[in-house]
This record gives C-alpha cells, sequence and structure tokens, in this order.
C-alpha cells in the first residue's frame, strides 16, 4: 500500500488493502491492525 501510495497509484493501494483485508478475515478471522488502518485513512485523504 504504502509502496503504491507513494508512486501516485492510490487506486492500486486501495485495491491492496481491500484485498488484505478479505484474506485477513477469510483465514486468520481478524481486521487489520490500527497501524494498517490509519495508513489505509492517510492514503484516503
Amino acid at each position: 500500500m504504502r509502496a503504491c501510495a507513494a508512486t501516485g497509484n492510490r487506486a492500486k493501494a486501495v485495491v491492496a488493502y481491500h484485498e488484505f483485508r478479505e484474506l485477513l478475515a477469510s483465514e486468520v478471522g481478524t481486521d487489520p491492525e490500527p497501524e494498517t488502518e490509519a495508513l489505509y485513512m492517510e492514503i484516503l485523504d
């Protein structure tokens, strides 16, 4: 996410977040860490 956003590809960063979130939920049954959520929110701003 950070690399995609840093190179100006915010859309790809957002897609990566959603894919990661779905994977965590289905495979581990949990949500992303607060740091990941904060990065996602930073990318959206």
